[in-house]
């Protein structure tokens, strides 16, 4: 057979090396194909960050224009119905999945969409994440393991954070919308809410690109 061992009794030391080594060698291989796996999954989550950024640079754009005292209702109002469609946008990305139908910003609880629209007896509809803080984890090598999720809080955290009743960026744009939809509202009500929402992207902004920079 051209082979040294053709049973284990032939050479027990030999026989249970070469059983370790075909052992190293299919663990090496598992790792290589979890290497391959997370670099695609983090590239669609670095890809999907780039399109937050440019969404909420928009916004951003957004609620500069409608701080101008030039503009009628109906000005504003269109600001509005622009910013309730760059609103569903960001909802539709953090709800994003991996290759696997996994949601990549939902923590462990990657199985349901992080962030849903909940009405209340009110009418009064908000936007709210339904993950938890969690990573999933990847062994990408035998001492080394990788995060292939992210919490969408973590995105999109709320402030003042402190505060049991911090506002994130959902909720302080569909105020702002509220507002901009509202007619003979004041210029000083008004602009206190865009100063509020501006401060807001400026924080999650920073807090998007942090996340980004780390994947």
């Amino acid at each position: 057979t051209g082979r040294r061992i053709l049973n284990p009794s032939d050479d027990p030391v030999a026989a249970a090396r070469s059983l370790q080594t075909e052992q190293a060698a299919s663990i090496n291989d598992q790792f290589t194909k979890n290497r391959l796996g997370v670099r695609n999954t983090l590239s669609i989550v670095e890809g999907t960050m780039g399109s937050m950024v440019d969404t909420l640079q928009s916004v951003h754009e957004q609620i500069i224009n409608a701080g101008n005292g030039a503009l009628s209702d109906e000005d504003r109002s269109y600001i509005a119905n622009t910013l309730q469609g760059q609103l569903d946008q960001l909802v539709s990305l953090v709800n994003s999945t991996d290759g696997a139908g996994h949601y990549v910003f939902a923590g462990h609880k990657t199985d349901n969409p992080p962030y849903k629209t909940v009405v209340d007896a009110n009418g009064v509809s908000t936007i709210q994440y339904n993950g938890d803080a969690g990573q999933r984890l990847v062994q990408v090598d035998t001492g080394r393991k990788m995060p292939v999720n992210f919490a969408g809080d973590q995105l999109f955290p709320k402030y003042p954070q402190a505060q049991a009743d911090g506002k994130d960026v959902f909720k302080v744009l569909q105020e702002t919308i509220k507002v901009l939809q509202t007619p003979g509202l004041s210029s000083a009500v008004r602009q206190a809410q865009l100063t509020t929402a501006g401060n807001s992207f400026d924080r999650t902004l920073q807090a998007v690109s942090d996340q980004r920079a780390m994947v």
